[in-house]
């Protein structure tokens, strides 16, 4: 394709766009949860509508998620503008390309997960204890 377009309302981490990004396809999505930091490069990220509008909570007795609503009118902008223009279309792709080798599995994440784990014996500790460290940076 020539550009991967999504509205979600949310993204756990959104491995979807990396794939798309390694690619060298430019991505138009909402500039909100995880695609803020996964698309950073090599997207279009268009704004949620501001206040009430553009976030939302979900309930469903097991869980509560947060969302949100793309600016519909910013969004189709970016379509047409996309379509348009293939020197952007290009050169965020690109971008995306390059950026998307930071979250690598093979040179970046496994690495960096190997490097927490030879910390620990797992015999003797806690998973909660390991995610504690994670995120503490201990």
């Amino acid at each position: 394709g020539d550009v991967q377009v999504s509205c979600t309302s949310g993204e756990g981490f959104g491995k979807v766009f990396l794939e798309n990004m390694s690619l060298g396809i430019p991505i138009i999505a909402p500039d909100y949860a995880a695609l803020t930091e996964v698309c950073k490069k090599g997207a279009d990220l268009i704004p949620l509508y501001e206040g009430r509008a553009g976030k939302y909570r979900i309930h469903d007795h097991i869980r509560q998620v947060d969302a949100g609503v793309v600016n519909q009118d910013k969004f189709v902008e970016s379509m047409v503008r996309m379509y348009d223009n293939k020197s952007e279309r290009t050169e965020l792709g690109f971008q995306g390309q390059e950026y998307a080798k930071n979250f690598d599995y093979d040179t970046v994440i496994v690495p960096q997960w190997d490097s927490v784990f030879e910390r620990f014996n797992p015999d003797t500790i806690m998973a909660s204890q390991v995610f504690n460290a994670i995120r503490y940076n201990n």
